[in-house]
């Protein structure tokens, strides 16, 4: 039962992993932020899939190595999902008003002047990329969102081994009076 759970584990670090991995390299089309500029999804992705990995190898192999190497990337895999939440919530609270600025598209070069009466192409043109603005930033907030899933799910599957080694260690058996 335990080994199973196990074995769950660890090809859950992978595929979220990889999923991590993928999500994060969306975040790439849009401008810089926390999330781009620190690459926390490709590195705690790669984390990740190097923990399950490792994993694996020592239920095949064994060996001290391969225990020290599988401890050192389950903590690395835990203290990466850990980070990459951190840095999640940073880059939310900061979030995206910036994008309906570059709709604006403005012929004057002194900021005093007023804006001159926009014509109906125009006024159409400004709401069409208005429009698109908002479906993207729409876009990239469902995907902020899905990368935050993958990544509890990243810190849970890096704490089920602990769970199940305590488990194991302090049996829960029936309290007698």
């Amino acid at each position: 039962g335990s080994s199973r759970l196990l074995v769950a584990s660890w090809v859950m670090q992978i595929v979220l992993g990889i999923l991590s991995a993928v999500l994060g390299g969306f975040f790439y089309i849009r401008d810089y932020t926390l999330l781009v500029t620190s690459g926390a999804a490709i590195w705690t992705g790669a984390v990740a899939v190097l923990a399950g990995a490792a994993a694996f190898i020592y239920e095949k192999r064994g060996g001290t190595y391969w225990a020290l190497l599988r401890t050192l990337l389950a903590l690395a895999a835990f203290s990466t999902a850990i980070a990459a939440l951190k840095l999640w919530n940073e880059d939310f609270r900061y979030g995206y008003s910036y994008y309906n600025s570059a709709c604006h598209i403005s012929s004057s070069s002194d900021w005093n002047t007023p804006a001159p009466t926009q014509s109906p192409e125009e006024v159409r043109r400004l709401h069409l990329c208005t429009s698109f603005m908002d479906m993207l930033k729409a876009l990239f907030r469902t995907l902020q969102a899905m990368l935050l899933g993958v990544w509890i799910l990243l810190l849970l599957a890096s704490l089920a081994p602990l769970w199940l080694y305590c488990w194991r260690i302090f049996p829960t058996k029936g309290v007698s009076p």
